[in-house]
């Protein structure tokens, strides 16, 4: 009975540790070391951590670096959100996949609130957060959606009939002008922010069309039409450059990069001008 109340102390420390080590007040899990206490605490020789979302990979760690074997135990545990996939390998002197799956729980377990607090981080952290319209979600580089608000939601499938909540319908854009200005994705605008290992997205309708001047709203108005620079300058009084420059100014504004974006963009809008 003593050495069962010893061992159970001993699981429950480990997994307070572990919890510990995914669950940081920073935001960013540890992975390694998460992975470093589990093949210490079993005396395994290695552990691989591996995350799939629709068979998109997620993530991947392990200690020791050089991977496991393909002839370690392997078990596989469903992640929190549907169509994710946790596959964990062992490398150890006397196959156990018990232990495995058993430490497989807490893993994931531990990872989804981890989760969970980046991504309330990242909401708070938001220089938007005081917009009550703004969705808030967090995403991998690759657009696979960890943890969302109703409201990201909401405005997600309102713009997108049909989306089935698990990866972004739109390449996401990671760089200084999109945290700083955000970026205009169909009806929305939308600020990404990079944050370790993950993207923090902030999401509302887009409202940029008061920032467009009554000549810039002239001019893409015209380009709508099919008119050249050459031609919209001559019926504006203006020279071609001018009309550039006005154009690569509405680029910048809306976080655009071609003239077939701007156009749609006007398309959306141009019922809408006078609404802000």
């Amino acid at each position: 009975m003593a050495d069962a109340a010893v061992d159970q102390d001993k699981s429950n420390r480990l997994v307070c540790a572990l919890y510990a080590d995914l669950v940081r007040a920073d935001g960013q899990p540890g992975y390694a070391s998460a992975m470093q206490r589990v093949v210490e605490h079993h005396g395994w020789r290695a552990l691989t951590w591996s995350q799939f979302a629709d068979g998109d990979p997620v993530l991947s760690a392990q200690w020791p670096q050089a991977p496991a074997p393909e002839s370690a135990v392997s078990v596989e545990y469903p992640g929190s959100e549907l169509g994710q996939v946790h596959r964990f390998q062992a490398e150890m002197d006397e196959a156990d996949s018990a232990a495995l799956e058993a430490i497989a729980e807490v893993l994931v377990s531990a990872n989804a609130l981890a989760v969970k607090i980046a991504a309330a981080l990242g909401a708070a952290a938001s220089p938007d957060q005081a917009d009550k319209t703004m969705g808030y979600a967090t995403v991998t580089e690759t657009g696979v959606l960890l943890a969302a608000d109703a409201q990201f939601e909401l405005l997600m499938r309102r713009e997108y009939r049909g989306w089935d909540g698990r990866k972004l319908p739109f390449e996401v854009q990671s760089n200084d002008a999109v945290a700083a200005h955000g970026m205009v994705v169909g009806g929305l605008w939308v600020r990404v922010r990079t944050d370790g290992r993950y993207l923090h997205l902030g999401v509302r309708p887009d409202r940029r069309a008061h920032q467009i001047s009554p000549r810039e709203y002239d001019i893409v108005a015209r380009l709508a039409e099919g008119l050249t620079f050459k031609e919209i300058g001559r019926q504006l009084e203006l020279a071609p450059s001018t009309v550039s420059t006005h154009v690569y100014n509405l680029y910048a504004k809306l976080s655009l990069n071609k003239r077939s974006e701007l156009i749609a963009w006007f398309q959306r809008h141009k019922s809408g001008q006078g609404d802000g």
